[in-house]
């Protein structure tokens, strides 16, 4: 593993974004410092995402087992933030780790801490019992999620981004190795992706999907269509609006 993703939902403003990568920066600094072994690690930003402010980093090392162990020291801190107990290591790697979940202040509700394997999510409140704590646990089902095939990595990754087409949020997808032609020529297209899919547990929107079995491709429909279907449902109240409702026929 070699990819860690930080992801703050919904309409970020860029003062607190700004915050998260810095928060985020001096993390992976220090747990470089920690756990590599005195092997250096370059850090590099492997994906941007404004569908919800998502950043995805790389490390780059000799020694790629060096960066195995930090990003399953992420792991261990993202689930300790999420579970409300004491984050590992030293006082620095707490500071930072602190620093990137003060940004939920009301209008950021939650941070998703994720890495090619799992997904921690951290609220504004410590979870205080087991079933609390069982809350903050993306659950993961094998599934389906339909969507536009937006984002690739420029630097030969595993990682995908889809934006599903019922919440049209960002959904990171994670290959194997060998793997890269599934969707090397699918930039743009609309896709359907099969495989084992990690939900937000409260609201039930896909927040990833790992252990891809299949990804096929969806017809784009009738660009024009929805000017034909006016009037069709004269007299009878909408349940979405007028953007969601053209954005479902373009993309249907």
């Amino acid at each position: 593993m070699d990819t860690v993703a930080l992801v703050l939902p919904g309409e970020v403003p860029v003062e607190q974004f700004s915050t998260a990568v810095s928060g985020l920066a001096s993390l992976l600094r220090e747990l470089t410092n920690t756990v590599s072994g005195q092997e250096p690690i370059r850090w590099a930003i492997d994906q941007l995402e404004a569908g919800s402010a998502t950043i995805a980093v790389r490390g780059h090392a000799r020694d790629e087992a060096a960066v195995d162990r930090v990003v399953h020291a992420y792991e261990r801190v993202a689930q300790a933030l999420a579970t409300g107990q004491p984050v590992p290591f030293t006082p620095a790697v707490s500071a930072a780790a602190r620093q990137i979940v003060d940004v939920i202040n009301g209008e950021i509700d939650s941070v998703t801490f994720e890495t090619p394997e799992q997904d921690f999510i951290v609220t504004g409140s410590p979870a205080a019992t087991e079933s609390e704590r069982r809350k903050l646990k993306a659950p993961v089902a094998y599934g389906v999620v339909r969507g536009r095939l937006q984002t690739l990595s420029s630097r030969g990754g595993l990682r995908f981004t889809l934006y599903d087409l019922l919440h049209d949020r960002a959904v990171s997808c994670y290959l194997t190795k060998g793997e890269e032609d599934l969707v090397r020529e699918r930039w743009g297209r609309l896709v359907s992706v099969e495989g084992y899919v990690s939900r937000d547990p409260t609201t039930g929107r896909p927040l990833a999907i790992r252990r891809i079995s299949s990804i096929e491709d969806l017809p784009e429909g009738d660009l024009g269509g929805y000017r034909r279907a006016r009037g069709v449902l004269r007299g009878k109240p909408s349940l979405m609006s007028v953007d969601e409702a053209i954005r479902r026929v373009r993309d249907a």
